[in-house]
């Protein structure tokens, strides 16, 4: 990996790690991009697309 950030993300997905909570439903995340990604099914779901 060419920036150090990157192989500790990297890792965490094979450390289980999960440190990032989704508040509406509760399921764990490794990266905060993914839980970020994730709320925005719980948007749509309440806009009903």
């Amino acid at each position: 990996f060419s920036c150090s950030g990157n192989l500790k993300v990297h890792r965490r997905t094979h450390s289980g790690d999960n440190s990032y909570v989704c508040d509406e439903c509760g399921k764990h995340f490794s990266q905060s991009d993914m839980l970020k990604l994730h709320m925005m099914t719980h948007a749509t779901e309440i806009l009903g697309l």
